[in-house]
C-alpha cells in the first residue's frame, strides 16, 4: 500500500509539473498563480504545497527535469572523439529533432526566452542556464583547435570565432522556430544551414 502511495504522489507531482509548464507557457510566469496551475492539474493548493515551496521553486523542478531528458536524448558514446568538423551537425540534429518531437521541451524553451522578467529570483536559474550555453560554446572552440591542429579545418578563423558562429548560427535559427513553427523546419532546413556553415571551415583531404 505504501508503495501505491509513493507512486500516486509521483504521478500527482509530474501532474502538477505539466500544469505548470502549461499555464506559464500561456500566461507566463508572472501572470500565472498557483491558483491556475491547480486549476489545471486538477488538484488542491495544498497539493501543490506538499511538493512545491512556490512558483520559482516549481519552475526550478521543471528544469531540471528537463534538463535529465535532454541529457538522456542528446548522449552518445564518443561524442568527445570528434574526428571532423560534421560530426558536430549529427550532435545539433539531435537537439533540433528534441525541439521539434518533445512538446515539454519547446515549452520550456520558449518559457526561458520569452515569458519569464529576469528577476533576483530567476538568478539562480539563469546561472545554470548561462553556464551551460558557455560550456557548449567552450565545446565547439576545443574541437576545433583540436581539429585545426590536425589540419582538418582552416585556419583563416580562429578556434573562437568558429565556435561563435556556429552557435549564433544555431540560436538564431532555433529563435526563428520558437516563434513561428513554420518558419524553418529544423530537423531538415536547419541541419542542411548549418552543414553549409561547416563545410566553409572543413578543408578537404585533397586540399
Amino acid at each position: 500500500m505504501a508503495r501505491k502511495t509513493k507512486e500516486d504522489a509521483e504521478k500527482t507531482k509530474r501532474r502538477i509539473m505539466d500544469a505548470a509548464l502549461d499555464v506559464f507557457y500561456r500566461q507566463g510566469l508572472t501572470r500565472s498563480t498557483l491558483n491556475d496551475i491547480a486549476a489545471e492539474a486538477g488538484v488542491t493548493r495544498g497539493a501543490i504545497y506538499w511538493h512545491f515551496k512556490d512558483k520559482m521553486d516549481l519552475l526550478k523542478k521543471i528544469n531540471e527535469s528537463i534538463n535529465e531528458e535532454v541529457i538522456l536524448f542528446l548522449k552518445r558514446p564518443g561524442v568527445e572523439e570528434i574526428d571532423r568538423l560534421n560530426d558536430i551537425t549529427g550532435i545539433i540534429s539531435q537537439f533540433f529533432v528534441l525541439l521539434e518531437t518533445n512538446d515539454r521541451f519547446a515549452k520550456f524553451y520558449a518559457i526561458m526566452s520569452y515569458k519569464v522578467e529576469y528577476t533576483d529570483e530567476l538568478e539562480a536559474l539563469l546561472a545554470v542556464e548561462f553556464r551551460s550555453s558557455k560550456r557548449f560554446r567552450a565545446f565547439l572552440e576545443s574541437t576545433y583547435e583540436k581539429l585545426m591542429g590536425e589540419g582538418k579545418v582552416t585556419r583563416r578563423v580562429s578556434p573562437r570565432q568558429a565556435s561563435l558562429s556556429i552557435f549564433s548560427m544555431i540560436g538564431g535559427m532555433v529563435e526563428m522556430w520558437l516563434l513561428d513553427h513554420a518558419s524553418i523546419e529544423l530537423g531538415t532546413e536547419g541541419v542542411a544551414i548549418l552543414m553549409e556553415l561547416i563545410k566553409g571551415f572543413e578543408i578537404s583531404p585533397e586540399g
